[in-house]
């Protein structure tokens, strides 16, 4: 499996079985995101990870999800814009709105840096570090 098998560079298929490889899934579900301008956001890796031959363990979530971010697959579609209102249907003004903040100390490196809510300075960066 290992010889036919890389997230980074793609695989190659070697029976009708594979057409149900979540590779391929992925490879195809983020091809039609797109296609439909949808964001799309490849959060971790797995435990295993094949790069260049090379088989890597990576059994921290926050290793994953820096891998993942590195692997290019993310893709920034159109931006979603709601229209909130008071009760009363007045609009909120965007002064008023959550503004999400990432500053945390793996942010600019995360996986799911496209659906994140922002930082909420929780410590988890500081306890998942290896």
């Amino acid at each position: 499996m290992h010889d036919i098998w890389n997230p980074w560079h793609g695989c190659v298929r070697i029976s009708e079985g594979c057409i149900n490889c979540y590779m391929y899934i992925l490879k195809s579900l983020r091809a039609e995101c797109v296609r439909q301008n949808v964001t799309f956001a490849f959060i971790e890796t797995g435990t295993v990870f094949i790069k260049d031959g090379k088989t890597y363990r990576l059994p921290d979530k926050r290793l994953q999800s820096e891998m993942a971010h590195k692997s290019g697959m993310n893709f920034q579609g159109k931006p979603i814009t709601y229209r909130l209102c008071t009760p009363l249907g007045m609009p909120i003004p965007s002064e008023y709105l959550y503004q999400p903040q990432y500053d945390g100390k793996n942010c600019d490196q995360c996986g799911s840096r496209l659906i994140c809510n922002g930082c909420s300075h929780c410590g988890a960066c500081e306890k998942n570090t290896g």
